[in-house]
């Protein structure tokens, strides 16, 4: 969903259903986990747009094998150009 704060330039945002390989030591397990974004989109021209935009993504926590546990997560930001057929 987005909300327009001008007539060119719209605030979105995003959640995201996430899935991976995680491999360490010669083993591999699948995670899954949850994404959460933000962002801003603007027009150049009736075709042309940039954007910006975070995403913190989170998978849930896992056993080591060793005792221990693990929980990845990764911030992502972005930048780019577009173009509208």
């Amino acid at each position: 969903p987005g909300f327009a704060l001008s007539k060119d330039v719209l605030v979105y945002g995003k959640i995201a259903s996430l899935g991976a390989t995680a491999e360490a030591g010669g083993n591999s397990e699948s995670i899954s986990g949850v994404g959460y974004g933000l962002g801003l989109r603007g027009m150049v021209d009736k075709n042309m747009y940039w954007q910006v935009g975070y995403d913190l993504n989170q998978y849930g926590e896992k056993d080591d094998g060793a005792g221990g546990t693990y929980k990845v997560k990764s911030n992502v930001f972005s930048l780019g150009l577009g173009y509208k057929f």
